[in-house]
């Protein structure tokens, strides 16, 4: 009985890590510009311009059927571009100057270039958008909106957590809202919206907190789509749950070094864990608590074998819980594949 309950939540874990685990100015020019010639390769035959598609709920779900996408598939991405243009503009169903004034405050930097090469797909011509445009488009709009949206809890993306049928097609984030009340609330609440405020609260935070031993050389590791949710559980020890703080300790251990005098760096590149993601996966107390018991094992036989990095001693873990699982097994090697939490 013992081992039937063990390798329930060890299925539930692996199934949790292969789920689908930006202001005020003039308005944009949506007008049409140079086409990308690729006819063959186009989403749809009419004259509509992108963002009209886009907008539209007919249009939306054409345009993601011609891709290739059908079911639950489809209806995820229907959801996250939803998702998006509602946190990018505050509104449901927004139109094309609400849209336009949503995108306005970005203006420098990578996130600048992202959206104006956005902004140009979304003035083309339906039928000259190719598929693998459409895609982009997509992921663009989702990873501006979980950076610059008016809603933090609506912020979750993971470019490696993402379920299979859309990694295949080249869809990079997933999104979702947050039911648990006290995350939602942390995130809209403690957690700012500026990127730039985002960036200074990691490092005030990780300096605080004693996160790091690299005076801060360490935060090219983070995904810049990873922020928000990073300062979720870096607000964690202040504004959490008791569960989800025995979590937050948890991943402290995994990220200590196995010296004497144990220092902790949560992002050190020789030992590159990114499981402060769970934190944006809307864990239950059960989950959570879990969820340590596992860390502070994998922390412990990792701690005997004197390894820096916890990946080995991660899989190992799972590993000896699902052996003799052949289905166990098969997701297991899904999640070394997509590689959800470890570089």
């Amino acid at each position: 009985m013992k081992k039937v309950k063990v390798n329930a939540w060890v299925g539930t874990l692996l199934s949790l890590c292969v789920l689908s685990s930006p202001v005020m100015g003039e308005d944009l020019d949506f007008s049409p510009t140079t086409s990308f010639k690729d006819s063959q390769k186009s989403i749809g035959s009419g004259a509509a311009r992108a963002i009209d598609v886009v907008l539209s709920e007919a249009g939306l779900r054409a345009a993601i059927q011609s891709v290739g996408l059908t079911g639950n598939s489809a209806s995820k991405v229907e959801q996250v571009v939803g998702l998006a243009l509602k946190n990018l503009t505050g509104v449901e169903n927004p139109d094309r100057t609400q849209l336009a004034r949503g995108l306005r405050g970005i203006s420098s930097g990578a996130d600048g270039r992202l959206k104006r090469r956005l902004t140009t797909l979304l003035s083309e011509s339906e039928r000259e958008l190719s598929k693998e445009e459409f895609v982009e488009l997509v992921n663009s709009l989702v990873y501006l909106a979980g950076r610059y949206g008016v809603d933090n809890s609506l912020a979750m993306a993971c470019s490696a957590c993402i379920s299979g049928p859309l990694a295949k097609k080249g869809f990079r984030f997933t999104y979702d809202e947050i039911a648990d009340e006290k995350t939602a609330y942390i995130l809209n609440s403690v957690v700012p919206r500026s990127p730039n405020e985002v960036v200074k609260y990691i490092k005030k935070n990780l300096k605080s907190q004693k996160l790091t031993t690299q005076k801060l050389n360490y935060l090219s590791e983070l995904p810049k789509e990873d922020e928000k949710v990073f300062a979720l559980f870096l607000a964690i020890p202040t504004h959490g749950s008791p569960a989800q703080k025995e979590l937050y300790e948890a991943i402290k251990l995994i990220s200590k070094k196995p010296s004497k005098n144990g220092n902790v760096n949560v992002l050190d590149p020789k030992n590159p864990h990114q499981l402060w993601r769970l934190f944006g996966s809307d864990l239950n107390e059960v989950e959570l608590e879990g969820w340590s018991r596992m860390l502070r094992s994998v922390a412990e036989d990792a701690k005997k074998k004197k390894e820096v990095s916890k990946k080995a001693a991660f899989y190992r873990h799972l590993e000896a819980k699902a052996s003799g699982n052949a289905a166990l097994d098969d997701r297991l090697e899904l999640i070394k594949t997509k590689n959800c939490f470890f570089k």
